[in-house]
């Protein structure tokens, strides 16, 4: 805060609307966004995996200045002015993270790959689980080893992997046939249905085949239990 006073910032601190403000994103000059997981400390920099993506897309723009608009006045104790997000790839919470990442996970006919920090919120858990029952080749990269859903996962045969010590996963990406989810969403129940979380759908193939890229690299990179 005293730099931000220091250097003529105009601020707010985050409104009590959700039980935590945990989005990371910036806009710039109104043209374009950075989506991302992580914060902006140096450890997510250096020690941690994390996704972000540069959106341009006018549309993702200008549903994403609704969200900070609204957000923006509530922090001043105004009367905030609810977004429309009715037709945007942006993954919401509270609004419509839960709804549209069960989504995702129920449109993967081939492949799926998860690499999260956790994976504690039953639905989207059972989901994963379906894909696998229905056919669907599951891989899931988790920060923990002592996960609750890791027993459910490789019950159903699906492998699960653990990153190396020197990284800490911090990431929260979802992979359905290439299409893939980035953003600030953990799978668990309070950040998709009561923190404020922003995300977005990947689906520009050459963005798509960089987030792949980097998921093998991981998934070669970890280890089994």
């Amino acid at each position: 805060e005293p730099i931000f006073t220091s250097g003529g910032v105009t601020f707010r601190q985050a409104s009590p609307l959700y039980t935590y403000s945990h989005a990371k994103y910036l806009i710039v000059d109104r043209h374009t966004t950075a989506i991302m997981s992580m914060n902006f400390n140096v450890d997510a920099m250096n020690v941690e995996r994390n996704y972000g993506v540069i959106d341009k897309d006018p549309e993702d723009v200008s549903d994403l200045m609704q969200i900070f608009e609204m957000d923006w006045a509530a922090a001043g104790n105004e009367a905030p002015k609810p977004a429309d997000l009715a037709c945007t790839r942006l993954v919401v919470s509270p609004n419509n993270s839960k709804m549209r990442l069960i989504e995702l996970v129920n449109s993967a006919k081939s492949t799926l790959e998860l690499e999260v920090l956790y994976l504690s919120e039953t639905n989207v858990r059972n989901a994963v689980g379906d894909a696998k029952m229905r056919g669907v080749d599951v891989r899931v990269i988790l920060e923990d080893p002592t996960d609750s859903s890791v027993q459910y996962l490789t019950g159903l045969g699906i492998p699960v992997k653990f990153p190396p010590t020197s990284i800490y996963l911090h990431s929260k990406l979802i992979i359905a046939d290439g299409v893939a989810f980035v953003g600030s969403e953990n799978m668990s129940q309070t950040s998709l249905t009561k923190n404020r979380e922003v995300g977005v759908f990947v689906t520009e193939p050459a963005a798509q085949q960089v987030i792949k890229t980097a998921f093998e690299s991981d998934w070669t990179a970890s280890h089994t239990q």
